[in-house]
Parts: C-alpha cells; sequence; structure tokens
C-alpha cells in the first residue's frame, strides 16, 4: 500500500509540475504559437515578410514581393513604403526606410484578413492577443537595441516619428519574464526579456498589428438595418475623368468609428491598393480625402469605400469608372 501511495504522490507532482499556471483572469502562464517564420528576401522588406507569415499562420499563403508590390509608395511612413526596398538598412525617411502600421493592417484586410493597428498596448494586452492564438506584428529594432526617436515631416505637411533601423517582428508567446518574437531578418525564434522589448517597443509608441482569422462569410458586412449610407459623387459610377480628381460623396453610419479608401484597375479587382485611411470623421457629401489619384493611367478602375462602426461591422460601397487622357 506505501508503494501506491507513494507512486500516486509522484504522479501528483508531475501533474503540478506540467500543468500551466493560470492567473485569476484564467490567462495561462506559458504560450507559445505554432507560426512559421522566413528571412525576408529583399533588405527593407521586414513587414511585408511578417505580414505574409501571419497571415500562412491563418492560411493565407501570400508571396512576400506580391504584398510588398501592393503598398502604396509614399515619403510618409503612415500612408505607404518609404524609399527603395533595395537600399541600405538603418536610413531615414525620405530615403529607403520602411512602412508603418496602417498601411500593413490595410493591405492585410484586402486580403481578407481582419487586422488592426494599435498603438500603445500593454504587456498584459499583448499577452491576452497571444493567449487567445493571434500572433501581433511589433514596430521594433533588431535585436531590440536602443534607437534615437526622430521626427519627420513628408512634402504634404504631416508629420511623424522614425527610428534609425525600424524592424518588425512576430510576437508569438510569452512565459512569466520573456516575449518569444519570430524575427523577419531570419525567420528565427529568439525571446527577449519584457524590459528590453518594451524599451525598444516603446520608441514607436508601441506600434502593432494585431491580425485575425479570415472571415469565412460576408456576414460581417453592413446589412440595409445597420442603415450606412455610402455614395460616390466624384468619381461616380460609369463616369469618365481626368486626373487629378477629387474623391467627394458620403460616409454615414449609426455608431460610426472610421472609413478607409482603396482602388484597384479592372471592374471586379480580386486585390486591392490603399489610398487613404482610417479617417476618423464621417462625410456627408464631401471630400472623402485629400488623395486626387493623379499616377493613374487611362483605362477602367474601381474605388472602393469601407465603412466600420463601434461594433465592428462594416459596410461598403464601389464605383467604377474610367479614366480618359
Amino acid at each position: 500500500m506505501k508503494r501506491y501511495l507513494r507512486i500516486f504522490s509522484l504522479l501528483c507532482l508531475i501533474f503540478l509540475v506540467v500543468q500551466p499556471v493560470t492567473a485569476d483572469s484564467g490567462k495561462p502562464d506559458y504560450v507559445l504559437l505554432p507560426l512559421v517564420g522566413h528571412a525576408q528576401q529583399m533588405p527593407l522588406s521586414c513587414e511585408s515578410r511578417s505580414a505574409v507569415d501571419v497571415a500562412a499562420y491563418w492560411g493565407v499563403h501570400i508571396e512576400e514581393k506580391e504584398f510588398f508590390n501592393h503598398l502604396p509608395k509614399t515619403d510618409d511612413p503612415n500612408t505607404g513604403f518609404v524609399g527603395n526596398v533595395y537600399e541600405r538598412w538603418g536610413q531615414l525617411p525620405p530615403n529607403g526606410y520602411g512602412v508603418h502600421a496602417e498601411p500593413i493592417a490595410g493591405l492585410l484586410r484586402a486580403y481578407g484578413l481582419p487586422a488592426q493597428a494599435r498603438y500603445g498596448m500593454t504587456i498584459e494586452q499583448l499577452e491576452a492577443e497571444l493567449a487567445a492564438k493571434r500572433p501581433v506584428i511589433l514596430w521594433a529594432t533588431p535585436r531590440m537595441a536602443s534607437q534615437e526617436v526622430v521626427y519627420y515631416t513628408s512634402a504634404a505637411g504631416a508629420e511623424t516619428f522614425a527610428i534609425r533601423y525600424e524592424h518588425t517582428v512576430i510576437a508569438v508567446g510569452y512565459n512569466a519574464g520573456v516575449i518569444y518574437v519570430v524575427d523577419a531578418a531570419t525567420g528565427y525564434r529568439w525571446g527577449y526579456s519584457k524590459q528590453s522589448l518594451v524599451r525598444a517597443w516603446d520608441k514607436l509608441n508601441r506600434m502593432s498589428v494585431v491580425v485575425m482569422p479570415p472571415q469565412t462569410s460576408d456576414a460581417s458586412v453592413a446589412s440595409p438595418s445597420h442603415n450606412a449610407n455610402l455614395t460616390f459623387n466624384s468619381p461616380g459610377p460609369g463616369s469618365r475623368v481626368q486626373v487629378p480628381m477629387e474623391i467627394r460623396g458620403t460616409v454615414q453610419m449609426p455608431n460610426f468609428a472610421s472609413y478607409e479608401l482603396w482602388y484597384a484597375p479592372g471592374n471586379d479587382p480580386a486585390v486591392w491598393n490603399w489610398v487613404s485611411g482610417p479617417h476618423m470623421t464621417s462625410v456627408m457629401d464631401g471630400q472623402l480625402t485629400g488623395e486626387q489619384l493623379e499616377q493613374l493611367n487611362p483605362g477602367t478602375y474601381t474605388l472602393r469605400v469601407v465603412a466600420y462602426n463601434r461594433n465592428k461591422d462594416k459596410a461598403e460601397e464601389r464605383s467604377t469608372f474610367t479614366v480618359v487622357p
């Protein structure tokens, strides 16, 4: 009998050791997601590499160069990729730099993946996303090295901040003192103390993109019961226009939160190019964006507005038009 009691006690001890301890919130003390990383293909394409690795985790497979080619190219990292992707790493805008969270999140949404740009996340909020099995793209620096924050003004007058050697990693797990990340430079997994990660993550106000699984239906698109009013006055459906052109219309929705604008060649595009957004103010018969799409060549294009309410429901409207010489 004593032998059986010893065996039972030993089994109980093993059970206690191997089971993760949970906090009062029910969140596990240890998480490690099975996300597979790959090394970026271009010197400054870390953001695209992180995005497509997270997309693959959710079963959406995109080539890195395809994703990069669909990013807007601007001199403001908050609206598009800045500089030449083959330039030397460590420069600041308007030279070869990279891209910030909003264009990455927007392009992931165009591929059908609900993605949100976030700022100021706490470690607890990051761990909550990971505990829910959602990997998070973080903007930091290589090996979490400290870099000075530099303020920059684009040609359009928009002020933003930047750091040398801006870099992305994917948070994939944690334990009591460590955050595990997949580094876009190598595709390898590393563990960093929470203090060292936060020190680098803080530089760009803890810029992040949270990516969720693809929607399996169009149930999230606002139905008439949401009373969304989305219209394009210019360019209107079927219109013939010249560039540059004003984009005007109406975006109204109960519990309105934001809207974004996209365009693409053709009548029924599968992949979209980001124009601007998120815009946090609704519009009634006015200018929807300061962008004028002046780079469009003659041909048929479709413009798309996607609006969200505070319940994360969305509504969409499109306008197909022709650009003439």
